[in-house]
């Protein structure tokens, strides 16, 4: 999962790097979905852009791999962890790593390309890494209630 996260959001970003950039803003989807060629210093929604380039190189490149790599051995570690809970920390981890490739070969940028929303309500400029990270994030939350809806109402109650 890992390295099908990290493939198609370098491959997507290459693919927007060469046929995105210098062209503006591309409809895809009337205005549900457009494409733009963004190189981001920040984070989500460009948070931390403007700080100084060496902070923004201690929290977005050096805490980012810090993170990475406590979260992959976490996870090849852990021998308890149920299956959902592997494939949310897998989206997490290979979004991080392609974010931090980005970091590391765009001198502290990462590329993004997408935005959906429907007339003002919309998402910010984003990447399938940040689509792996919210997607492993949601993963994370309903897991829990996944596991206790199988388990059935009368679980865990005597009869």
């Amino acid at each position: 999962m890992i390295a099908l996260v990290v493939g198609v959001d370098q491959l997507t970003k290459l693919a927007a790097k060469q046929t995105l950039r210098g062209q503006g803003t591309v409809r895809v989807v009337g205005d549900v979905l457009v494409l733009r060629y963004v190189e981001n210093e920040g984070a989500f929604l460009s948070l931390g852009s403007r700080w100084p380039a060496a902070v923004r190189f201690l929290v977005f490149t050096v805490a980012t791999a810090a993170a990475t790599v406590a979260l992959t051995a976490y996870l090849f570690l852990a021998r308890s962890l149920e299956g959902l809970h592997r494939i949310a920390l897998a989206c997490i981890v290979g979004g991080g790593v392609g974010n931090l490739i980005d970091r590391i070969l765009y001198r502290g940028s990462v590329i993004d390309f997408a935005n959906l929303g429907i007339g003002r309500l919309r998402t910010g400029i984003f990447n399938v890494a940040d689509l792996a990270v919210m997607a492993g994030a949601v993963l994370l939350i309903v897991a829990p209630f996944r596991k206790q809806s199988e388990a059935g109402p009368n679980s865990g109650r005597p009869e």
